[in-house]
Parts: structure tokens; C-alpha cells; sequence
């Protein structure tokens, strides 16, 4: 672990934590832009290096006021990449970026720090984010299962996208960090599930804007992108959903991750890590009380898809 720039005397008010992968050129631009950002506030980097080959980055955080490069001896992947800043942050909000992903707006912190004091209940807020290649918003990346919602405007959801997000620490404390098992993909839906258990809100803020450059390099390859994407989906099932929702929803995600490799994946390998993992899990099985999915259904949403 190395620090740049001096300790403050008391906590930032926020610490932004990127975890990277094997983008040194993607990453450079993510930064380029964060430097701007944090330029005189009262705010933090901290730089998960999950690349594990021996390369000094420490360059690469030049000119940032305050400062934390962690290089790992393996590569965590991105839930416990993050867990690794979360805990060597100290940032009562917690800001995170894709190494792949910058602000597309002049004052983002000013944005997220504002809707975090609209209400202490807030947990995490969602941002908006749009392709750079195509300069248009991405479905997959809107968090809320309504897509005819308009991109621009302030709701209440039950999820955050993983590109770009913002924690209260005081939630994360409560409720715990990602899951580890979430190597790649749906880590936030699980957290998203356990702090609306919890009673804290989401909310998705367009005011906070993010440009997703979706660089190929660092990406689990296919198959098995699908493969580890099909396993997340039927923890999520296992561990968040009323059992007659994880059945249909646990055959529904097994026969579209099916249909979208066309037969290529395993789906004998998925069920059994699956079912390894969930009878050495089993007391992770807490399915959200009805308030909750009535709660979710009010916000126009399903939890299961």
C-alpha cells in the first residue's frame, strides 16, 4: 500500500475508489478526469491495482491531492476489489468509478454530496451513464426494470449499476461490503437487496452523469462471462427471493443464458457451483419480507429481473 499527498487531519468527506484490470490506457483517461474533479476538495483516491504483474502505477496518481495506491498480489475481481478500498478509505460517502468510466459533468461531487443530504435514509445513489461509443444511454445500465422511464429523471429504484455509484459508509457498515463469490457481475444487486432489507433508499440521480468507454480489455471472456453472469443470477435467486419467485426466476436466467450462447456454455457446470455453493451458504437465505416486494411493486419494478 502507498500514499500520496498528506494524510488529512480529519476524514474526506468522500472517497473515490476505482478498481482496474489490465486498461492502463483506459485507466489513464478515468484519472485524467478525476483529477479535475477532486482538485481542491476535500476528497480521496484510493487506486485498486487487481493487475498483479509487477508494474510500479504509482506514476499514474500524480497530481491527485490525496492519494492511496493498492497493489494486489492476485486479482480480486471487482466486488472485492472494491471491498479492499472500502476499507482502506475513510470518506463517510464512497464514490465509484469502472476504470473504463468518467464523469461526462463538471461537478459530480457537488451533485452526489447534494443527494445524499436530501435524506440520512439514502444508502447508495445511482448515476446515469451513457455509451461513448454511441452516444446514447445503455438499458442494461438504467437501474430500474421500467426502460420507458425517462433516463433524466430523479426516482427511487431498488438497484444501482456498478459502473458508477455512491455509498453512505454508515449503510455499508451496517449492511456489509459485496460478496466476495460476486467475482463479476450482479455484486450491486445483492448489496442493492440487503440495504433496501435494511430500510435505507436508492436513488438514481441523472444530475451525476458518467461516459462508459466499455474497453474490451480486462472483460471475463465468453463462455464463461455467461456462465459466472447465469451462477450470480441464481445466488441472487437463492438468497434475496421468496422461493416460488427463485424457482421461476433460477429457470428462467438458466434457459436465457442458454439461449444467448446458443448452447456453448455449461449449464451442468453452473448448477454445480451452484448448488456446491449454496449448501456450504445456506444461512445466507434471507428472502425480502413482502413490505419490501410491495415496496419494490410500488416503485413500478421486479425484483427478479
Amino acid at each position: 500500500m502507498l500514499f500520496l499527498g498528506p494524510a488529512p487531519a480529519s476524514p474526506p468527506i468522500c472517497s473515490f475508489v476505482v478498481v482496474t484490470y489490465r486498461r492502463d490506457e483506459a485507466l489513464q483517461r478515468t484519472l485524467s478526469g478525476l483529477r479535475t474533479q477532486l482538485a481542491g476538495r476535500n476528497a480521496e483516491l484510493v487506486l485498486v491495482d487487481n493487475n498483479a504483474d509487477g508494474l510500479d502505477r504509482i506514476w499514474m496518481l500524480e497530481g491527485f491531492e490525496r492519494s492511496t495506491l493498492l497493489r494486489q498480489p492476485d486479482n480480486l475481481g471487482v466486488a472485492e476489489g472494491r471491498n479492499v478500498g472500502i476499507r482502506h478509505s475513510r470518506g463517510r460517502f464512497l464514490v465509484f468509478l469502472d476504470d473504463d468510466a468518467s464523469f461526462a459533468v463538471p461537478g459530480a461531487l457537488d451533485a452526489i454530496d447534494e443527494a445524499f443530504k436530501e435524506d440520512p435514509a439514502i444508502g447508495a445513489v445511482a448515476f446515469r451513464s451513457y455509451d461513448a461509443a454511441t452516444g446514447a444511454g445503455d438499458p442494461t445500465e438504467f437501474p430500474h426494470t421500467d426502460k420507458r422511464l425517462r433516463e433524466d429523471g430523479a426516482i427511487d429504484t431498488f438497484r444501482f449499476i456498478g459502473v458508477g455509484h455512491a455509498l453512505r459508509r454508515d449503510a455499508v457498515e451496517q449492511v456489509g461490503a459485496y460478496r466476495p463469490e460476486f467475482f463479476y457481475s450482479m455484486e450491486e444487486f445483492d448489496l442493492s437487496y440487503r440495504l433496501l432489507s435494511h430500510g435505507w433508499r436508492i436513488v438514481y440521480r441523472p444530475a451525476v452523469v458518467v461516459e462508459h468507454r466499455r474497453d474490451p480489455a480486462g472483460r471475463v471472456p465468453s463462455p464463461r462471462k455467461v456462465e459466472m453472469s447465469v451462477l450470480n443470477k441464481l445466488r441472487i435467486a437463492f438468497m434475496h427471493l421468496p422461493a416460488r419467485q427463485a424457482l421461476l426466476c433460477a429457470a428462467a436466467w438458466l434457459c436465457n443464458g442458454f439461449a444467448m450462447r446458443r448452447g456453448i456454455y455449461r449449464i451442468d457446470r453452473v448448477l454445480a457451483e451452484f448448488v456446491a455453493w449454496a449448501i456450504r451458504n445456506q444461512d445466507l437465505r434471507r428472502p425480502m419480507q413482502p413490505r419490501i416486494m410491495r415496496r419494490i411493486h410500488d416503485m413500478g419494478g421486479v425484483a427478479w429481473r
